[in-house]
């Protein structure tokens, strides 16, 4: 798992009546594209699109494609999306909610005794139970 990578992006400025914004794709990742609403935002936006996909390939056991060569168009223009993996991640924050649950004292006495996390279980069995293999 590496630390730093560094893809090409392709970003084209969409104006339609009122309204600018940035289709930008990634040619690195099957050209996957995603929209962003103002310039201000296009690196962070970037930046958190990628370590996205970096992450669902990692959940895969795969590794992120290799960097190539970008050339955009005449009315595009690519910018290069430095990504520093430790910081990214720390940034990708999963919220959690609150469940009440019901069951047999036995069972509870027997978990509790074992020292089992009731929340890591109950989130274990929800994932297997709905067939995610992702973390």
């Amino acid at each position: 798992m590496k630390e730093n990578y560094t893809y090409g992006v392709i970003t084209q400025k969409i104006q339609d009546d009122d309204t600018t914004y940035y289709k930008v794709t990634v040619p690195d990742f099957n050209n996957y594209h995603f929209v962003v609403e103002n310039e201000e935002d296009l690196i962070a936006s970037c930046q958190s699109e990628i370590c996205l996909l970096i992450e669902d390939l990692e959940a895969e056991g795969k590794e992120a494609p290799a960097s190539t060569n970008i050339i955009g168009k005449e009315n595009e223009m690519v910018i290069y999306i430095n990504l520093w993996m430790p910081y990214q991640r720390a940034l990708i924050k999963e919220t959690y909610t609150k469940k009440t649950l019901t069951i047999p004292t036995w069972l509870d006495l027997l978990a509790k005794s074992k020292n089992i996390n009731f929340s890591a279980t109950l989130v274990n069995g929800l994932k297997k139970e709905l067939g995610i293999t992702k973390k």
